[in-house]
């Protein structure tokens, strides 16, 4: 008599043998997995669809609830900033665009007080997943759009004390 754990434990090693593929080399799986697609072609294009620009991020109040569009040019200096995340599901869309929130036209208004040479410090705190990357990925994209230097560090962490060799 045949116990099932043994017959299945068979035909998985069979299987692998089997020539199931090459195993990935190494950094492959976490290359898939941060892997980040900021646009869909197969997606429909959204007819009216607003660009965030220079001219209506000063106007933020007046398109609240309205989704805006990140133009191309923004969008590229973003991709090499490393600002979007790979749990952000913009594969989902044509091209990257955002919800103008509240909190959105706050972050608005703190840049504008910001670029009269006022400085703030805040911390954006929330649950998982409810929209703190997208509002500093909003923020950086109208940063973009006033022309200034961002510097981004994503995944920030605590440094870590490596002991140099050229202590004594």
């Amino acid at each position: 008599m045949r116990r099932v754990g043994q017959a299945y434990k068979q035909g998985a090693k069979g299987a692998r043998a089997g020539g199931g593929g090459k195993p990935p080399g190494p950094g492959e799986r976490k290359a898939l997995r941060k892997r980040v697609v900021t646009t869909n072609i197969n997606a429909l294009e959204v007819q009216g669809l607003e660009d965030f620009s220079a001219e209506n991020v000063s106007s933020l109040g007046n398109k609240l609830g309205q989704v805006l569009g990140i133009s191309d040019s923004v969008a590229d200096s973003l991709r090499a900033a490393e600002a979007f995340k790979p749990t952000q599901g913009w594969r989902m869309f044509r091209r990257p665009a955002t919800l103008v929130r509240g909190e959105t036209v706050e972050v608005a208004k703190l840049l504008e007080k910001a670029q009269g040479g006022a400085t703030e410090r805040n911390v954006i705190t929330g649950s998982r997943a409810s929209g703190k990357s997208v509002l500093l990925l909003q923020a950086m994209v109208m940063a973009h759009l006033k022309k200034w230097i961002v510097i981004h560090i994503p995944e920030g962490k605590q440094p870590i004390d490596f002991p140099s060799q050229y202590d004594s």
